[in-house]
């Protein structure tokens, strides 16, 4: 396995060390999803031309918003102006980044 790093073509000769760059490019990719996935969805709350293409029928003011991953029920619910706050974000990054530094 080989990685390119700042330029240089680093040979990655040992399974444990193409194992962990393999982890490390894998929790990266993730975190940068997350992140950009939140601030696109910060932009569509923040828009009423778009939010009411996206969500038809609702409410743009401050509408209750359920988070649910597959077939569980809502894990949680938040309203739209608790997205929309700068506290609230900025502790979604610093989670996110404690999340990637936790997992590699």
């Amino acid at each position: 396995m080989r990685n390119e790093t700042r330029g240089k073509v680093v040979e990655l000769k040992t399974k444990d060390a193409q194992e962990a760059f393999a982890r490390v490019d894998t929790v990266h990719w993730v975190s940068h999803v997350a992140m950009l996935s939140m601030s696109r969805y910060r932009d569509i709350l923040s828009n009423r031309t778009v939010f009411s293409l996206l969500f038809p029928n609702c409410k743009f003011e401050n509408p209750k918003i359920n988070h649910i991953v597959g077939k569980h029920g809502p894990l949680l619910t938040t309203t739209k102006n608790e997205l929309l706050e700068q506290n609230n974000y900025d502790l979604y990054k610093a989670w996110q980044v404690l999340l990637a530094i936790r997992s590699i």
